[in-house]
């Protein structure tokens, strides 16, 4: 019997067409009606499917069609109830008209899956009007996905999860990426919740979309986790908007509708990081700027003072009206009652209402904060000046008193505007390297001070200034270094006659000679 690692033998076999059964036809969204075919063996691994040169479909004996995608081909099945999909192929479509099957057969191919890269991306998706029951499914393929790609993420949409598979997902011994999406809990996310709760590391992400899979008391239970770096959360019904605010994990990213805000008193701000979209829905149309709610919240946070990372964003796709003034303000004062932010974001998307009118006024505003590092911003350059006129002096200004802030597009890239603007971004950051170089105590800070005063700060003025204001021990030290006799003849006077003894005294001890006056001596 050949070696199952090294099998050359057939993988498959065409099904007669007369043989085929109607729910054995496979029928192709592009390719219409092609070839059935069976199994003659177990394939090695994916690698094996992703070898074949096209799209095929696979019948197996529990009563379930799976089409096959390798990498690289494309193409999908006209009717499925589950896909499975690797972010370097292959996509499987499965169809079955009983779940347990269904789910039997996307183990079979769970299974085939060897060492990936660790970072690689796969996906389960139900497909249906109710959350398909995996319950059939062994537990075992959760760990086997992670066995294969330990720092993979994982999405699972419209799947009823067991007991046994979210004790799985949510014991990882590793940080894991997990998206859940129209998901569903056996037992409603009780073992899961308990799971995370006795956790002693990190989670890492979890993104729970379109709908949450707790009830409201285990929502209340889930926030209090405080081992999830990471929480996504959609919009949430009216009575429980706000508990998203007390969550304990990291960094929580929310959406909520602007007439919930008017209530914002309530609002108990625990998270340290928080990325939050205001944003009409179906049932709440934007038409103009609600800045009376904002205004609320915005007023509301400013009663706290903890936030390390602020993301805002207006996503009203029909609203007529700009961002008003007040709300900028407003925010301006968020930001300076927070000591401690240091990542501003207000980057938008297609329709997100813009800030380029107001860059002026953020700049002013936030240009004597203590702590702030960087402020993101999607605007056109023209923002950065008065007039729209590229000349960058709103940018200058605020470069120029706050050393420490870097101004970057959503792609985490420097507005670098003009040459003005690049020699401030260079001055800031040897600034900020030389600061940081005083309080270091190594005995290489002497080493680096006197590199850079003869290197990057050789023929600067302002370098060498700020060098010797923030090192002055360390060029004391240099001095007291140098030889005497060497500094006096640099500086043009005759050296002492005590100096001139020693250098005799070493000169003669190498044998060489000194001259003094107009007399020789050896």
């Amino acid at each position: 019997m050949a070696d199952r690692k090294t099998d050359t033998s057939p993988l498959m076999e065409k099904i007669p067409s007369d043989l085929l059964a109607p729910e054995q036809v496979a029928r192709w969204h592009h390719a219409g009606e092609r070839s059935t075919y069976r199994f003659l063996r177990n394939p090695l691994d994916l690698k094996e499917l992703n070898k074949q040169k096209r799209c095929f479909a696979v019948w197996s004996d529990n009563g379930t069609l799976t089409y096959v995608v390798p990498r690289n081909s494309y193409d999908l099945a006209e009717n499925y109830h589950l896909s499975l999909h690797y972010d370097d192929g292959p996509t499987l479509y499965i169809f079955g008209l009983l779940q347990d099957a269904v789910a039997r057969t996307a183990e079979f191919f769970l299974g085939l899956e060897k060492k990936k890269r660790a970072d690689s991306e796969f996906s389960i998706e139900g497909r249906g009007t109710s959350a398909l029951n995996f319950r059939a499914l062994s537990s075992m393929c959760f760990t086997q996905l992670f066995t294969a790609a330990p720092k993979r993420s994982i999405r699972l949409e419209n799947i009823r999860l067991s007991i046994q598979q979210a004790t799985i997902l949510a014991s990882r011994p590793h940080p894991i990426s997990l998206r859940l999406e129209y998901c569903e809990f056996e037992d409603g996310g009780v073992a899961f919740i308990e799971t995370l709760e006795n956790r002693k590391t990190s989670f890492g992400s979890l993104f729970l979309d379109e709908s949450v899979p707790f009830d409201d008391e285990n929502l209340k239970r889930f926030l209090q986790i405080d081992t999830i770096e990471f929480l996504s959360l959609p919009h949430l019904k009216n009575k429980i908007a706000f508990l998203p605010f007390s969550t304990k994990a990291g960094h929580l990213r929310y959406q909520i509708v602007p007439s919930l805000l008017l209530n914002a008193a309530s609002l108990n701000l625990v998270t340290e990081k928080l990325d939050l979209t205001i944003e009409e829905t179906e049932d709440e149309e934007i038409e103009s700027f609600p800045k009376d709610p904002v205004l609320s919240f915005l007023r509301r946070l400013a009663e706290f003072n903890h936030l390390v990372e602020f993301k805002i964003r207006f996503d009203f796709l029909d609203c007529d009206s700009k961002i008003p003034k007040s709300v900028v303000k407003e925010l301006i004062r968020v930001v300076n009652t927070h000591p401690n932010m240091k990542v501003l974001d207000l980057s938008i998307y297609d329709d997100d209402l813009e800030w380029d009118r107001h860059v002026q006024t953020l700049f002013d505003g936030i240009k004597n904060h203590k702590g702030l590092r960087t402020v993101i911003l999607n605007v056109d350059e023209a923002a950065f000046g008065p007039r729209h006129q590229y000349d960058y002096s709103y940018l200058q200004e605020l470069l120029t008193n706050n050393r420490y802030i870097e101004v970057m597009n959503d792609n985490r890239e420097r507005y670098w505007g003009d040459e003005t603007i690049r020699k401030l971004y260079r001055l800031n950051h040897f600034y900020r390297g030389s600061l940081s170089l005083s309080t270091d105590p190594s005995p290489e800070r002497q080493v680096y001070v006197a590199k850079a005063l003869l290197g990057s700060a050789l023929k600067s003025f302002q370098r060498s200034a700020l060098l010797l204001s923030d090192h002055a021990d360390i060029l004391f030290e240099l001095l007291q270094l140098a030889p005497q006799d060497e500094l006096s003849e640099q500086e043009g006077t005759s050296p002492s006659p005590a100096i001139q003894r020693r250098k005799r005294k070493r000169e003669t001890a190498h044998g060489g000679s000194v001259k003094t006056g107009s007399g020789a001596h050896s």
